[in-house]
């Protein structure tokens, strides 16, 4: 991977302090450090009954319906190893307390739930692994992707292209990442990664912004300006502005 988002600006003050935001982060590292204590036959079982597994949860079996979909929402809390949780939770860091101060506390956590839900259902669905769990905040993240390019597409994200940090628009950034997962699912290879799980996910995310931000919230902030808005500027806004990580 050759770019890596690190840091996006804030040029408006936060309304509030983005305690959704942290507890996920914090949640998903403290099931990720647990199954790292227990042994590998414990995790492997923990995985397939709290993960997605399209075969069991449409299959023909005995499970109830709250242990055949609780997966739905279970499954985006764990992760299948180091870089699996940190890229996921260094864009959740980047990305989502922004939304979250769009949507407010308890409407963030239902349209991240919702994200993540939508997104493993478009996954069952193209899945040629139906007995694959799936696993991993991707989905509900992608949503949180979604959301902040419709709300903040000219905002500075500072990323890491190859071996220099330069600084990119949002809106650049984010298409340029979904570009990337419709070219996966069309040129398919031997990868476990679930691509139509992030394609899902993000449209989730685009549908539901419009209708759960809060008033005064405004969607596709600058693109309607005159001049043209270019992807990258060395020079990012004065010092007066707040970055935050």
């Amino acid at each position: 991977m050759v770019l890596i988002p690190l840091a996006d600006d804030a040029p408006h003050a936060r309304r509030e302090t983005p305690y959704v935001t942290y507890a996920l982060i914090a949640l998903n590292v403290a099931i990720f450090v647990w199954r790292l204590s227990v042994s590998k036959g414990e995790d492997i079982l923990f995985e397939r009954h709290w993960g997605v597994t399209p075969g069991l949860m449409f299959g023909t079996n005995d499970l109830g319906l709250v242990e055949r979909f609780l997966p739905l929402f279970t499954y985006m809390f764990l992760h299948g190893g180091w870089s699996h949780i940190i890229g996921n939770m260094l864009f959740l860091w980047i990305f989502g307390d922004d939304i979250e101060d769009a949507l407010g506390h308890w409407r963030f956590i239902a349209f991240y739930l919702l994200c993540g839900m939508f997104g493993a259902l478009l996954y069952c669905v193209f899945t040629t692994h139906p007995q694959a769990p799936l696993v991993g905040a991707s989905g509900a993240i992608a949503g949180v992707m979604g959301a902040y390019l419709m709300i903040r597409p000219c905002a500075h994200v500072r990323v890491l292209v190859f071996i220099k940090v330069v600084a990119i628009r949002a809106m650049y950034v984010i298409v340029a990442w979904a570009a990337l997962q419709v070219w996966h699912v069309i040129t398919p290879g031997e990868t476990a990664v679930a691509w139509w799980a992030h394609i899902g996910g993000m449209l989730a995310g685009a549908a539901l912004i419009p209708v759960m931000k809060q008033p005064g919230v405004q969607l596709w902030e600058c693109v309607q300006q005159r001049t043209f808005v270019s992807p990258w500027d060395e020079t990012l806004r004065p010092p007066s502005s707040r970055t935050r990580p």
